[in-house]
């Protein structure tokens, strides 16, 4: 009863919604009241992706090949990603494109559920300058990896690779 009052007061009235079917992780307190724990790597990491929300999230390429790095270090299972909470289909389609993608470059099956996955409503530049440069636009969309430009999500074959 507790939780659920400040889950309302602080989070939200969704909050609870929103945190249905997450993948849990380590304890981190544990006592006869409180139980608190941790997400799980992979489930941090697939709300890390589903979070990218707009032209400024997308286009920070820095942070994200941080993301792959720490998912890499992780030892990451992406069969065991969870799917997207979020409802907005960019995002969902971001979220799977991208885990399948890492999947792939890590000798890994994605999760089931990215196969139920439909593409964006319109191309969606995942490096900005996609969208401005000529020869850079074609490349995505010729040579972009498929998990992506299957889902009209345009970047470079080299997209999220760790320098």
């Amino acid at each position: 009863m507790a939780t659920r009052k400040i889950g309302r007061e602080f989070l939200g009235a969704s909050w609870a919604h929103a945190c249905r079917g997450v993948a849990l992780g380590e304890v981190l307190v544990d006592t006869p009241t409180l139980l608190v724990r941790a997400l799980a790597a992979p489930q941090l990491l697939a709300m890390k992706l589903c979070a990218w929300r707009d032209d400024v999230d997308i286009g920070d390429a820095l942070v994200a090949r941080q993301w792959v790095a720490d998912a890499a270090r992780a030892g990451i299972v992406w069969t065991t990603v969870a799917p997207p909470t979020r409802s907005d289909p960019i995002a969902i389609a971001v979220g799977a494109g991208v885990v399948e993608l890492l999947a792939a470059r890590a000798g890994h099956e994605p999760p089931p559920w990215t196969t139920l996955v439909p593409g964006a409503p319109h191309p969606v530049f995942l490096v900005r300058a996609g969208e401005t440069m000529p020869r850079l636009r074609r490349a995505c969309e010729i040579d972009g990896p498929e998990p992506l430009r299957r889902r009209r999500l345009l970047a470079p074959a080299d997209f999220l690779t760790a320098a």
